[in-house]
């Protein structure tokens, strides 16, 4: 972190045991491993307010929907089997941090549709409504660019001084 740059990982497994209803009873399981690192541009390149963000995403998962057929996959980490970048940005806060700005591979997922609150629960169908926020275009391309898969985009947040409301906004690239 001194030197300007902070490495980072996660492991996350689960099993998954459907003992009764459903369509078919058996284990399952998952796992995600994500890692990569955030760079302090403003201690590698003296530039003030910068910060690099490059991500990764390896899953692997024997996808327990199949056995529940659930609407709503009892996981939120079920995904094709793969390694991903996930994210690649280039952060800059301006104006005493007053305003960010955020431009490189991102997902909405990352500053949007999100609650807190809803990491209490297993279902990620809490999270937002699954219509909207699990659609998946005819070119196999999520309609909001979310966990797995990020997208080029632009985001900008404002944090008004002696304000406790703040506004952002985003424009994600699609090719729908």
């Amino acid at each position: 972190d001194n030197a300007g740059w902070q490495p980072f990982a996660s492991w996350t497994a689960e099993i998954w045991d459907g003992t009764g209803g459903g369509i078919r009873s058996g284990m399952t399981d998952d796992m995600l491993l994500t890692g990569g690192t955030e760079a302090d541009l403003e201690k590698l390149l003296d530039w003030t307010g910068g910060t690099l963000r490059v991500s990764f995403n390896y899953l692997q998962s024997t996808h327990p929907d199949h056995n529940t057929g659930a609407f709503n996959e009892p996981t939120n980490i079920d995904a094709t089997n793969q390694i991903r970048l996930y994210n690649l940005y280039l952060r800059q806060k301006l104006f005493d941090g007053r305003l960010t700005v955020k431009i490189g591979q991102i997902g909405a997922d990352d500053d949007f549709a999100q609650c807190p609150a809803t990491a209490l629960f297993l279902n990620p169908g809490v999270t937002a409504q699954p219509i909207m926020y699990n659609q998946v275009l005819a070119n196999g391309n999520p309609s909001i660019p979310h966990f797995p898969l990020d997208v080029p985009g632009v985001f900008v947040r404002a944090d008004p001084k002696d304000c406790p409301v703040s506004t952002q906004a985003a424009v994600y690239l699609s090719d729908a």
